[in-house]
């Protein structure tokens, strides 16, 4: 069962959902909410992260970056 863990960006609600598989947490799905409207962003590739890199640092880094890049 994945765990939400929510941050907040320009007044946007960022959510990512991992897992837990051994010793790694997995992002399975991740989104950004707006005044009640979620939309669902696929998450990164993240078999090409280097060993160290928090996973989910960096879907939320992408999340923001998104944001800016759609939303400016």
């Amino acid at each position: 069962m994945a765990s939400a863990i929510e941050d907040s960006y320009r007044g946007y609600t960022l959510k990512v959902y991992a897992e837990l598989h051994g010793r790694t947490m997995n992002v399975v799905r991740s989104s950004y909410e707006l005044d009640g409207i979620e939309a669902e962003v696929a998450p990164l590739d993240l078999s090409q992260l280097e060993p160290g890199i928090n996973p989910i640092s960096e879907q939320f880094e992408a999340l923001k970056d998104l944001i800016d890049d759609h939303h400016p």
